[in-house]
């Protein structure tokens, strides 16, 4: 399944239209905190963009020589 801020990030990074990635972020987990606050026992556990988060996370622990 396909959704459109996949295309959005598709284009991000492959330079065609770039994205403020922390704004991006941002937005995302407000959203997500709205979801989780309408439905406390559907989405209480599900995370917008984690593999995209965690990449991010790693890839500056690893810029530190960190784990």
């Amino acid at each position: 399944m396909v959704y459109q801020y996949h295309f959005k990030l598709f284009l991000h990074f492959t330079g065609k239209k770039p994205l403020d990635i922390p704004f991006y972020l941002f937005k995302s987990l407000g959203k997500m905190a709205d979801n989780v606050q309408a439905k406390p026992k559907e989405n209480s556990t599900f995370v917008f963009h984690h593999g995209l988060i965690k990449l991010s996370v790693v890839e500056e622990l690893n810029k530190l020589n960190r784990d």
